[in-house]
């Protein structure tokens, strides 16, 4: 087993998972309908908040794997990325009660 296995293998994974997320973003913004679908678009921004600071704050912390010079480095390309990630996931929340599954992609 060598590292193009283990890539084999978290490829398959995170194409799975990103499978299922689409899955359950659909259903969630069916039951919760056009009315409240920014609201359940800002939960999902909150849970990648609390998701992604479970895993790097203990990491800051006790280890040393984030370096002083990753923490120098600007977040303007990440705030850009997570603007436009939010403007999609918006977008979506709002055409999701009323689109059908299979034309949601486009």
């Amino acid at each position: 087993r060598g590292p193009a296995a283990k890539l084999v293998c978290i490829m398959s994974c995170l194409i799975t998972l990103g499978c299922a997320n689409f899955l359950m973003l659909k259903a969630m913004y069916k039951a919760y309908g056009d009315k409240y679908a920014f609201f359940a678009n800002q939960g999902v921004n909150l849970l990648y908040i609390i998701y992604g600071g479970a895993v790097l704050y203990p990491r800051m912390c006790f280890t040393d794997d984030v370096t002083p010079k990753m923490k120098a480095l600007s977040k303007k390309r990440f705030a850009i990325m997570g603007l436009l990630d939010a403007f999609g996931t918006f977008f979506t929340a709002m055409g999701a009660a009323y689109t059908p599954g299979s034309m949601q992609p486009l």
